[in-house]
């Protein structure tokens, strides 16, 4: 720093390494905030180049999505809210993993039609609620299965609308292995599970509730296992 180098600018949320005898030299060490850069930190920018690339974020606001995002497959993303909420006023498509938590994700925002998802999952994909409370609006979903092969993780959540997870395929056929686990969580819709056509796996722990579920179409086969009360089972699928 001594040779001419006085001043590091630092963004919040990015890491800025400093090497050097910074802690063990004779250096002064003064941290002042540049009016000019307070309003810079923009989490929606930061967001959206960790759904494509893959890596984790911390938000340090509130934000609020209203373009289309997509985890391509292969990234891992993860989101710590810290605390805060984001609006979802469009829909994310996880072909990826994701792990999202520690705050509010609020869809109402979007309300415009039915079966507006939060989050899409496309074959071989992971989405994990870590400590999140989770508001659908309307008729909509927090998750839409479009795929084979889904793992969907609830822990310390709740989902609070209509459809909790809605799966049916739209282009016809069936999907396969579809695998939901709720621990120390509550999905209040009605139905909380709309499953149709689907071969699918739900795992309850005695500390969650999914009121209801609705198992339609004869190919629908759904293994329930479940510690706690029982769910209500609607509809003309299987569910053991």
């Amino acid at each position: 720093l001594k040779d001419g180098l006085n001043a590091v600018p630092v963004r919040r949320n990015w890491r800025t390494n400093i090497i050097g005898t910074v802690l063990t030299g004779d250096v002064k060490l003064n941290i002042t905030i540049d009016p000019d850069f307070i309003d810079e930190y923009n989490p929606i920018d930061q967001l959206q180049d960790v759904l494509e690339n893959g890596g984790k974020i911390t938000l340090f606001s509130d934000a609020t999505l209203t373009e289309e995002l997509a985890i391509p497959a292969g990234k891992d993303v993860e989101i710590d809210l810290n605390g805060n909420t984001l609006k979802v006023a469009t829909e994310c498509t996880v072909e990826g993993n994701l792990t999202i938590g520690n705050g509010t994700i609020d869809a109402n925002v979007n309300g415009q039609g039915d079966l507006l998802p939060v989050f899409t999952a496309k074959d071989g994909s992971t989405i994990d609620f870590n400590e999140a409370n989770v508001n659908v609006a309307d008729k909509n979903a927090a998750v839409i299965v479009d795929g084979d092969d889904v793992t969907f993780n609830l822990n310390q959540t709740t989902i609070d609308g209509y459809y909790g997870v809605f799966a049916y395929p739209f282009n016809g056929g069936s999907y396969e292995n579809l695998k939901i686990t709720l621990t120390e969580s509550t999905m209040t819709g009605k139905p909380a599970l709309y499953l149709m056509y689907v071969d699918a796996t739900v795992i309850l722990d005695e500390n969650s509730s999914a009121k209801t579920f609705g198992v339609y179409g004869g190919g629908t086969k759904v293994n329930v296992v479940y510690s706690g009360n029982k769910p209500v089972v609607e509809g003309d699928g299987t569910a053991n």
